[in-house]
């Protein structure tokens, strides 16, 4: 387990407000998780 999985058990929906803002947070700190992000968007 690792923080981003604890966040996203603690989040439980990317689409409310705080999920956006715990995207923001997740991109700018772990370039791991802003590539997945940027992917996840790019296909949107």
């Amino acid at each position: 387990m690792t923080w981003v999985g604890v966040g996203a058990e603690f989040l439980g929906d990317w689409r409310s407000e705080s999920g956006q803002a715990h995207l923001k947070l997740m991109a700018d700190h772990l370039p791991f998780s802003g590539n997945n992000i940027a992917g996840f968007l790019a296909a949107k």
